[in-house]
């Protein structure tokens, strides 16, 4: 099942891996429409302190979901452009093109595990 907005064109639907790099059963799967992977779960976030779901006094605890997936490749997008990528579309490939080829490539996502150090041309990646 394709969920929207991420199934949209111009969007890059993100799916979710655990630290082994296997796809949680709750995540978004679907090479035709989820593009990539990120690290999304027990991921150390900040909460909300003063919130009855996530109260916690230090203000840190682990969260799991796409939710903290996608944000990861919106940060890789950010050091993209940084790099004097021109358009979106350059953005775009770069990230998809330079992933890293997990379980689930080319069936559960189409293109793999996102990696920022290659997507940035890093020395030593």
């Amino acid at each position: 099942m394709r969920y929207y907005p991420a199934a949209y064109g111009n969007c890059i639907a993100v799916a979710a891996t655990d630290a082994n790099d296997v796809r949680p059963s709750w995540s978004n799967y679907g090479s035709a429409w989820v593009d990539v992977a990120a690290p999304g779960v027990s991921i150390v976030s900040t909460l909300n302190p003063s919130g009855v779901a996530f109260s916690d006094p230090s203000g840190y605890g682990q969260l799991s979901g796409t939710s903290m997936a996608s944000p990861q490749v919106a940060g890789i997008a950010g050091l993209v452009w940084s790099t004097g990528v021109k358009t979106n579309t350059q953005v775009r490939q770069r990230i998809e093109s330079t992933t890293d080829i997990i379980a689930g490539t080319g069936s559960a996502l189409s293109k793999g595990r996102i990696n920022a150090c290659r997507a940035v041309k890093g020395v030593g990646c």
